[in-house]
């Protein structure tokens, strides 16, 4: 399963629809066709908007990957410097995110 098949799956789930979510995350109605045409996926704060809508974890939007899984992969396991790599940019964009909201506050 790739990037969009999870964002269906979670709207399929939740009985919501891509436009609705196009909508609260301020992207274009094609965006996500576009993303599974290409195979590519959404930069970094687009990602975190549209797991924040779904109630999803990024990482497992980008990998398909829940957090229970990524805790048992350890060095050596192929994927443990990726998954560290993600981490890692999550918390960056959270950081940036929060602090874009905080400008927009004041």
């Amino acid at each position: 399963m790739d990037f969009v098949e999870r964002i269906d799956q979670l709207l399929k789930e939740k009985n919501l629809k891509r436009s609705a979510l196009c909508e609260a995350v301020g992207i274009d109605s094609t965006s996500i066709s576009v993303w599974k045409k290409r195979g590519t996926i959404p930069s970094g704060d687009v990602c975190l908007k549209i797991a924040e809508y779904l109630g999803a974890d990024v990482e497992y939007l980008i990998t398909g990957r829940q957090k229970k899984e990524r805790e048992n992969i350890r060095p050596g396991d192929g994927g443990f410097s990726f998954i560290q790599t993600l981490s890692a940019l999550q918390s960056e964009i959270d950081r940036t995110f929060q602090a874009a909201i905080g400008a927009l506050k004041k």
